[in-house]
């Protein structure tokens, strides 16, 4: 089985899959510079299978669904996605998964999409009150019992 790592995956996790897997990472390709439609649809021309990433917004993006299945791994760290990629991914991909966005948790379980992205609103709402917040609390005024 042929099967692209995203390049916010580290290369070194295409040692994780079995002998007799190919497994490439974008940045080996040098296909960083397209956007995540084109570079499904150049994967598939180049007889890809499969693809792991953990770019969980790669469904809005992607126009149409990928040709290939797409598993969204719930992490970045290097050491928790070989852990999944040898226990989770192998085995579902040997299953055979249909064409689409599948999104893993971090016990490995097949989630839902709408379960699995439920988080990125929520931190982008966190970060929002963080950098609002920020501002305003380095213009109080100093209390008089510190001066």
């Amino acid at each position: 089985m042929r099967v692209l790592l995203d390049e916010n995956l580290e290369p070194a996790l295409r040692r994780s899959f079995p002998s007799g897997w190919e497994a490439q990472s974008v940045k080996f390709r040098g296909w960083t510079s397209f956007s995540n439609g084109e570079l499904l649809a150049i994967a598939a021309e180049h007889g890809f299978q499969a693809c792991v990433t953990a770019d969980k917004t790669m469904e809005d993006i992607v126009p149409k669904p990928p040709p290939f299945p797409v598993l969204v791994l719930p992490v970045q760290d290097a050491v928790l996605a070989r852990q999944l990629i040898g226990k989770k991914v192998v085995p579902l991909l040997k299953r055979g998964l249909g064409v689409g966005s599948h999104y893993l948790d971090k016990s490995g379980r097949l989630v839902p999409s709408h379960v699995a992205r439920r988080a990125i609103p929520a931190r982008r709402a966190h970060r929002r009150r963080i950098r609002q917040a920020t501002p305003s609390a380095s213009l109080s005024p100093v209390p008089a019992a510190t001066l």
